[in-house]
């Protein structure tokens, strides 16, 4: 059988959250906008400085690469050089 109460309370209880749902919509527009501005810029700032970052880190390795370089070749020249005798 058909319980009444229970379908009447469902009822309302329904039609009352539909109803209010269109009310809580529409303020949470005006909340939930800016809160997805603030986190879309906040993402795009954190990529930036990421970005940043890693340029520093990538030129910091391309400079010690080139040092290491410029020292393995200063040291292969001073190998390679013949000895001056001290004898004349």
């Amino acid at each position: 059988m058909l319980n009444i109460t229970g379908f009447a309370s469902g009822f309302i209880v329904g039609f009352g959250a539909g109803f209010f749902s269109r009310e809580i919509a529409k303020q949470g527009k005006k909340v939930i906008r800016p809160v997805i501005e603030k986190a879309s810029y906040l993402k795009q700032t954190v990529y930036e400085k990421a970005l940043e970052s890693a340029a520093n880190i990538s030129e910091s390795i391309e400079d010690f690469i080139a040092d290491l370089q410029a020292e393995k070749k200063s040291i292969h020249v001073n190998v390679t050089q013949k000895p001056e005798t001290a004898q004349k």
